[in-house]
């Protein structure tokens, strides 16, 4: 807990923070900055923190005397007799029950510059921080009193028993801090999802397409510019005779978001994807489409991509929401056939800068991310709902395995909304995509410092080792240790007051 409790109202936020950066530089901690951790009650956490400080300075402003908060919160610390009022506006009606408090008038005092109410103001902090009181001396003419023998055998047993409790007391409160103390867990995670987002780390750019793939259909989006190259087109919407050796070029509009879609009405792979790599720091998400093929959704934010389309046999090009680059009218569908020679045609796509997606039905099974896996800050196991709700993404059992210990593994059920935040030395496996599957099979393995998982009710499980489960499942001779430590002053006690029992 914090040496110093800052009151204030939020309107004054900023001169709280300088306040308080200064008192932190004369090297006490400071609790000002009311960011409320997730899933704690907003007073329970305030008054906790108030409670435990030695000084709590309430700032007096325009803005403050109004606030319920700073008066309740001011009326506490006076309680306690830890208040120490603070002006930090000129002529502020202060409060009936705080006008006849002294407090320091800072109204004119500024970071770095000598300023004597300042100066009054830490001497007064250190002497509540200090606590030091004067001792009580006793009276000359108090009497030393010899015990009597009853007296002594009472106080014997009063010192026995505090050897038998106050060790166990001692355990017992240990034990329980060490239980409720969460740590920082390093896990290897496998599950079954149908989508998954993560945030790519590092400092270099990281393969998603390590390679190309072959594609029995695609349809990619968000793009700023199609180009295309062609020995032989056919014009399909609007018709036209053939085009030879063709080159044409679709702008995106900036109010819309072009797609294309490329297809084949003829068995096998309709061409070859080229590989796609992503800079650290996108956000990459991947998801399965239900049907008899296995199509996916690859988006990739934060960056714009390019990427190419080399077909294998005649294809279909689709484009919405499309300009010609020799037109200045926006087209709402244009199609083509696209004949493949022995001059294969390539078609290049460039993306928006915001980001990029591509809805792909392999013709194979296809690898994201090239092995041993890539390094991500940010892991998301969420899918949203038809009425924009969420739901968890996770489909199928799942496992977690904490490393370097000994714990028993953590079964995960299909359905389980699962949290993994604050992670460190995460990598994130390669995925296959599986032709004709309804999973995802993901492996994570890193130190996280928030795992846990929500019922439908809202109730929280912490899923992260404990502080003893450290202690239990990896230094178990410490703990024992402990336990020896504690048996042995109780098993003395026992035995002193069995004899001393037996002497009186």
């Amino acid at each position: 807990m914090s040496d110093i409790f800052i009151s204030y109202a939020s309107e004054d936020r900023e001169r709280a923070k300088t306040l308080a950066q200064a008192l932190e530089g004369e090297g006490w901690s400071v609790w000002w900055d009311r960011m409320i951790p997730f899933g704690r009650p907003f007073d329970e956490v305030i008054e906790e923190n108030l409670t435990a400080a030695k000084c709590a300075l309430v700032l007096w402003t325009a803005n403050s005397v109004s606030s319920k908060w700073v008066r309740s919160e001011a009326a506490e610390a006076e309680e306690r007799g830890t208040l120490v009022p603070v002006l930090l506006d000129e002529n502020v009606d202060l409060p009936l029950a705080f006008k006849l408090l002294q407090a320091a008038d800072l109204s004119g005092w500024q970071p770095g510059v000598a300023h004597p109410e300042y100066d009054k103001l830490l001497q007064q902090i250190r002497a509540l921080i200090s606590g030091s009181a004067a001792p009580v001396t006793p009276s000359r003419t108090q009497r030393k009193s010899t015990p009597t023998p009853a007296e002594t055998i009472a106080r014997r047993r009063r010192i026995l028993l505090g050897l038998l409790v106050l060790p166990s007391a001692l355990v017992i409160a240990g034990a329980l801090a060490l239980m409720n103390w969460r740590v920082p867990t390093q896990i290897e995670m496998t599950l079954e999802v149908d989508r998954l987002s993560f945030t790519l780390a590092g400092s270099e750019p990281l393969p998603i397409l390590d390679r190309a793939i072959n594609i029995r259909r695609l349809s990619l989006e968000q793009l700023a510019q199609v180009e295309l190259l062609a020995a032989t087109l056919r014009p399909l919407e609007p018709a036209g005779a053939p085009l030879e050796q063709t080159r044409i070029v679709l702008q995106g509009q900036p109010q819309d978001r072009m797609a294309l879609d490329v297809e084949t009405e003829a068995n096998g792979p309709s061409g070859r994807l080229s590989a796609i790599s992503a800079q650290p720091g996108s956000t990459v998400t991947v998801g399965l489409r239900r049907g008899p093929d296995a199509t996916f959704t690859l988006r990739i934010d934060g960056q714009a991509l390019e990427s190419s389309v080399l077909p294998a046999q005649e294809v279909l090009l689709t484009a919405r929401n499309a300009t010609l680059a020799a037109s200045s009218s926006p087209i709402a569908r244009w199609r083509a056939a696209v004949l493949v020679s022995e001059a294969n045609p390539i078609i290049t796509a460039r993306s928006v800068p915001a980001g990029f997606t591509a809805v792909i039905t392999p013709a194979r099974p296809v690898q994201l991310l090239a092995d041993p896996g890539a390094p991500i800050s940010a892991l998301e196991l969420l899918k949203q709902t038809d009425n924009g709700g969420y739901r968890s993404a996770v489909v199928g059992p799942g496992r977690i395995a904490f490393v370097g210990s000994t714990k028993p593994v953590v079964a995960i059920d299909a359905g389980a909304l699962l949290s993994v935040e604050d992670m460190r030395n995460a990598t994130l496996a390669p995925i296959k995509i599986q032709p004709r599957e309804d999973a995802i099979n993901v492996r994570f393995t890193g130190i996280v410092d928030k795992l846990h998982t929500r019922t439908d009710t809202g109730q929280i499980t912490d899923l992260r080792l404990s502080a003893f489960d450290k202690l239990w499942y990896g230094a178990r001779g410490v703990l024992l240790l402990v336990v020896a430590a504690w048996a042995a002053p109780v098993a003395l006690g026992i035995y002193k007051f069995y004899r001393t029992a037996r002497a009186s």
